[in-house]
């Protein structure tokens, strides 16, 4: 187990890198991080107007520019996946003997696991276990996602919160492995009381799991932590179940053999298993974008208003008629450039301004940005201002085969992700099972669906194409054509288009399906009887 003496930042950015700086990356704080930007704010050359504000920038007329690339890097595949996510059903559906062998008083024994308390009974435990578990989660897959790529990875645990089961998620700064491979900590600092700040200490709160050969141990202790960040653990029991509002600081579960606590890395490697940012190495170029751009804007402002030039001969007649005029000859009346005259060698008034397209040199910020997307595995689609082709209309499949790697390295983080929520479920389960063994332990299917949007026709299209051609049921027909209906109402739906299909009056059943001819008693339309194949019959 791990021998907790000290907790500060600088331990956590020795075990996670500076996930931080990560983070002001991501939420556009360049101004704070890049020493160029905050030399030249220092000086008064620019203002950062998110940090300082438009009231202190009314003085500098330049602003500090960002084009934030690592926001859309990380937002990219994280928009994606966050749509590409469906609903989480339970392998086992429609367990009959298990609806007519559990109640609703039953289901809860896992209190707040199961809800049904305006049923009679519960229909399908298994599903709505897992539903009211990912109700009480409030799962919310772009965050998990974003939090991933700028930190690195991600650390959940499934846990009993005032008698509800959810899985928490937490970010990576709080995970600590033990070195032998058999154990982890949740380290969490405390929110501290007015009293603990005057007395300038706070509490930190480590949960450790052991896996001890056929059972897992569970422990909570709690350390005093001093304004140097040295721990002393604390030993009154009833002190830390009320600090951390926890009654049972050790259990043990029998038969349970792996950890509770799950995580997720981002590129991960032999040497840094914990997983690495997906803006580790892209501060410089961040850096030079936002440089290139600033010093764009600051030529553009010095250079690129427009400037007039005209004879001597004309200013000093503008200066005489503002002497006589205003008694100034300083101010010259705009309106009367409209009357010029013409120099000795032909010269009039003339309008000098230099060309924009030359300042900044777009072409090398162009470079810069596909460098950094090219390396993070992004597609230039995902940026139209770097793409080199011309803006026209394009077809879906040529939209998909734009953001092709982009959706390469989506489906990648996304089937990792989804493993890491089966995973969690299925400790949540077993945390169920304890409680209530008519729920099973298992690792449910969570379904997943385009990443881009597709149109309705060809989802519909392709959906009764695969009916017809037998390789698809009619109930996951209706469910893929209605994705955002509930099971009840598909199950209803089948069951309508069932009874149509199949519906038959007492003629019919006696006569066969009506046909013209049967309403017309065998005859045409002018009386001339018929025969059995509706040929005319001569009499």
């Amino acid at each position: 187990m791990n021998e907790w003496k000290k907790f500060d930042k600088d331990f956590i950015k020795n075990k996670h890198d500076d996930m931080y700086f990560y983070r002001d990356l991501y939420d556009g704080k360049h101004a704070n991080i890049f020493p160029r930007a905050k030399e030249l704010i220092s000086k008064g050359e620019i203002i950062d107007i998110l940090q300082y504000g438009e009231y202190n920038a009314k003085n500098v007329m330049t602003p500090y520019l960002m084009l934030n690339i690592c926001k859309i890097i990380v937002d990219t595949p994280s928009l994606l996946i966050s749509r590409g996510i469906g609903k989480v059903k339970t392998n086992f559906p429609n367990k009959e003997q298990l609806a007519n062998d559990t109640t609703t008083e039953e289901a809860k024994m896992i209190e707040g696991t199961v809800d049904n308390s305006y049923n009679s009974e519960v229909i399908d435990l298994q599903q709505e276990t897992i539903d009211q578990i990912v109700k009480n989660s409030k799962i919310d897959h772009k965050m998990n996602i974003t939090q991933l790529l700028v930190d690195g990875g991600i650390v959940a645990v499934p846990s009993m919160v005032n008698g509800q089961l959810k899985l928490m998620f937490k970010e990576r700064n709080v995970y600590y492995p033990h070195d032998d491979g058999h154990g982890y900590d949740l380290v969490y600092e405390l929110p501290q009381t007015e009293e603990e700040k005057e007395s300038a200490i706070d509490y930190v709160h480590v949960y450790t799991e052991r896996e001890d050969e056929d059972r897992l141990l569970t422990i909570h202790k709690l350390y005093k932590r001093n304004g140097d960040s040295d721990l002393e653990e604390v030993e009154d029991l009833s002190f830390i179940q009320e600090k951390i509002g926890i009654e049972q600081l050790y259990q043990e579960f029998e038969g349970r053999k792996r950890s509770f606590i799950a995580y997720l890395a981002n590129n991960a490697t032999f040497y840094n298993k914990l997983g690495a940012s997906e803006l580790k190495g892209l501060a410089g170029r961040q850096d030079e974008v936002n440089w290139t751009l600033t010093r764009a804007s600051q030529t553009f402002e010095r250079n690129g208003k427009p400037r007039i030039s005209i004879t001597r001969e004309t200013m000093d007649t503008l200066r005489r008629i503002a002497e006589d005029r205003y008694g100034d000859e300083n101010k010259i009346d705009h309106r009367d450039l409209e009357i010029q005259e013409i120099g000795e060698n032909g010269q009039v008034m003339q309008i000098h301004q230099i060309d924009v397209d030359k300042i900044g040199d777009m072409a090398y910020l162009k470079d810069i940005i596909r460098g950094m997307l090219a390396e993070t595995q992004t597609s230039q689609a995902a940026m139209e201002f770097v793409r080199t082709d011309t803006a026209s209309p394009q077809s879906g499949v040529a939209k998909f085969y734009d953001l092709l790697i982009s959706l390469m390295k989506a489906e990648q983080i996304r089937n990792d992700y989804v493993e890491f929520l089966k995973t969690l479920f299925e400790s949540a389960l077993w945390l169920a099972n304890k409680e209530n063994n008519n729920i099973i332990i298992e690792e449910p299917n969570i379904t997943v669906q385009a990443m881009i949007p597709v149109p309705e026709k060809e989802v519909t299209d392709s959906n009764i194409a695969k009916y017809n051609a037998k390789v698809q049921s009619l109930e996951e027909t209706v469910r893929q054509n209605n994705p955002d209906k509930t099971d009840e109402w598909v199950n209803e739906e089948v069951e309508r288009i069932k009874s149509e299909s199949t519906s038959q009056d007492s003629m019919s059943v006696l006569n066969g399906n009506n046909t013209l001819n049967n309403f017309l008693n065998n005859r045409q339309p002018d009386g001339t009887p018929l025969d059995e194949l509706g040929n005319p019959i001569k009499e």
